[in-house]
């Protein structure tokens, strides 16, 4: 089961989010600049992927050191994602300075949509994603405050929290609770949709499914 489990599209984030030091400006002012600092690239919502010569798998998440990116730093949203085996992830948008963004230096990466390059990413790269295109957009379009006419909210938490400059309201990231369920046949078998990309995430299960060992 755990098996199956893994292989799950956008469900499986290893990251570590560190919700104990993420609120630290002075920590998060030192980790970016870091040598252990990487950071995923966003464009209009599309994502830097390093992407494979063999078509259909083995493509990657691009991840930029600070050096790479350090002249959009000032301009653009940055976004602690979380940690692991000492890497610190984030993610930039650099939407605003598209007309500035250097692509040439980044040797066989595009920008590509999310679901269209999911079956070609790792279980793994898709879980950060998934986290990582949900927080640049949830940021991209929370600007002002719903409370106060024309009141900006301001960024607080590494890109987790939002706080208006004016009544001081406190705006979250939205979570959408979502149960996903996965029939089993005899241990051996699962009743799955026809598409290998989303193995049981479907809701016409009854209708679309297929029988696969």
């Amino acid at each position: 089961m755990n098996k199956i489990m893994s292989k799950i599209v956008f469900a499986n984030n290893p990251l570590d989010r560190k919700s104990s030091i993420r609120s630290d400006e002075e920590w998060q002012k030192t980790s970016m600049s870091s040598s252990d600092a990487r950071y995923i690239i966003f464009d209009s919502g599309k994502t830097l992927i390093q992407v494979s010569k063999e078509p259909g798998s083995n493509s990657t998440i691009y991840l930029a050191k600070f050096d790479s990116i350090k002249k959009h730093f000032e301009a653009c949203q940055i976004i602690f994602l979380g940690e692991m085996k000492n890497i610190k992830y984030y993610a930039i948008d650099i939407t605003k300075e598209r007309s500035l963004f250097d692509l040439e230096i980044f040797v066989g990466c595009k920008f590509i949509d999310l679901r269209s390059i999911a079956q070609s990413l790792s279980p793994e790269d898709t879980g950060i994603l998934a986290q990582a295109k949900s927080m640049v957009e949830w940021n991209a379009v929370n600007i002002f405050c719903s409370r106060c006419a024309n009141s900006k909210l301001k960024t607080v938490d590494a890109g987790s929290k939002k706080v208006c400059v004016n009544c001081k309201t406190e705006l979250f990231p939205r979570v959408d609770p979502v149960v996903i369920m996965l029939p089993i046949y005899r241990l051996t078998r699962v009743v799955a949709p026809g598409s290998t990309i989303w193995p049981s995430s479907s809701t016409l299960t009854n209708e679309e499914a297929v029988i696969s060992s």
